[in-house]
């Protein structure tokens, strides 16, 4: 449960993603063609977090890697917030996406592993309805918030980017770390 719960609050802040073109073009006034590269380099460090998934379970443990995930995610969005030019945005963006993946991965992984077969349906479509139905809401909130903040999505992408970290670390101080290890 608490995995789920920590899993619903991230993918709230990970709904400020959806700004990332406006902050690009907008905000920071990219041309065309970069702003091309910074969507392109979330892919790409997606593949790259899916390749790097089952070394980092291994290395740091499942919740551990889900936590590193998290925190790397937050940290990417909050950096996101704070670059100035292209290139810093299309490495956060990158990084966001391994980061991300690496969590999604890794904590599908476990949940394969400790729910029984037979209720894998039932679990699975409960908590990704979960999941995602709190991304319209995170979007929803962003872009009011970018709002409040005159257009400007920075301020909302380092609140988004602390608020995923801090809730990853807490869970991870409470709950997380004692988790068991998934069954081989």
């Amino acid at each position: 449960m608490a995995v789920t719960a920590v899993q619903v609050v991230v993918n709230l802040c990970l709904a400020v993603d959806t700004l990332i073109v406006y902050l690009g073009r907008v905000t920071l006034g990219l041309p065309t063609h970069a702003v091309a590269a910074l969507v392109a380099a979330e892919g790409v460090g997606g593949v790259a977090g899916a390749m790097a998934a089952g070394v980092v379970a291994r290395w740091l443990g499942t919740m551990g890697a889900v936590t590193v995930g998290v925190v790397g995610v937050g940290t990417a969005l909050a950096a996101m917030g704070m670059v100035s030019d292209a290139w810093g945005l299309v490495l956060a963006n990158a990084v966001q996406g391994a980061s991300v993946t690496v969590a999604s991965v890794v904590n599908r992984s476990a949940r394969q592993a400790w729910i029984p077969r037979e209720l894998m349906g039932r679990v699975t479509t409960t908590i990704r309805s979960l999941v995602i139905a709190v991304t319209p809401i995170g979007a929803a909130l962003a872009g009011l918030a970018s709002r409040a903040f005159g257009n400007d999505p920075r301020p909302v992408f380092v609140v988004a980017g602390a608020f995923a970290a801090g809730t990853i670390l807490i869970g991870w101080a409470l709950v997380l770390r004692r988790q068991p290890a998934p069954p081989l």
